[in-house]
């Protein structure tokens, strides 16, 4: 019985880690857009409604990442999804909107996007790519670049976009589980990581009917999420 309180207390404080863990991107970002407006003193009706505009989208997204930790903890199909076609290089505007927010601009390299359109969730993606980012970022040394690129494949009939990064790599024993909830390279204290993006961010691709492929080796990691193409 006393192990299965433990057991129950341990669940419950990862639990409670994942759920920081994941809210803090929106958080900052709003943080950040309302900060800079406060410091902004001739801002203009346009700066107001931009961050407004932001503030009110990233308060959305947060509340979608917090209905999708409660659905992954009871039933990973059970994810609101909204599927449509997604113009590529928008899809890269937004995300380099999000890496300035939170101050990575020097650190994450967004290539040309080729100008197609996949078919999935532009709010999903762009969440499993900020989670991908977070996690490179999060997971490696202080000095780790993030590159992301997008390609099509003709013949299989759809668009790849891969996050890479130039760090130590996922280890050997670690690699079968990424994608396992509070899977996490961090030890405990406080600097340790929920270990549950990499978990969204397979349950949001499968419930688009993507796919997701990771590499890894001791140069660095690169994820791959595969979409149909429109």
């Amino acid at each position: 019985m006393l192990d299965r309180i433990e057991d129950s207390d341990d669940a419950r404080q990862r639990y409670l880690a994942a759920v920081s863990h994941e809210v803090r991107t929106p958080l900052a970002v709003a943080e950040g857009h309302l900060e800079l407006l406060e410091t902004h003193h001739d801002a203009g009706p346009q700066d107001i409604a931009d961050t407004a505009t932001t503030v009110r989208r990233e308060l959305h997204r947060l509340r979608r990442i917090l209905d999708d930790i409660s659905d992954i903890a009871r039933d990973p199909d059970r994810i609101d999804i909204r599927m449509g076609p997604v113009f590529v290089p928008d899809l890269f505007d937004a995300v380099a909107t999000h890496v300035r927010a939170l101050g990575l601009d020097g650190r994450v390299t967004l290539r040309p996007a080729p100008p197609c359109v996949l078919v999935g969730d532009q709010a999903r993606i762009e969440q499993s790519l900020t989670n991908l980012v977070g996690n490179a970022i999060d997971h490696n040394p202080p000095d780790t670049t993030v590159e992301i690129h997008a390609r099509v494949d003709a013949d299989a009939h759809c668009v790849l976009i891969t996050v890479t990064d130039d760090g130590n790599g996922i280890a050997d024993e670690l690699l079968p589980h990424v994608f396992e909830p509070f899977t996490t390279t961090r030890p405990a204290g406080r600097h340790r990581t929920s270990g549950l993006g990499l978990a969204v961010v397979d349950t949001l691709t499968r419930a688009q009917h993507g796919q997701v492929q990771v590499r890894t080796s001791p140069a660095g990691t690169a994820v791959t999420l595969t979409y149909r193409d429109a």
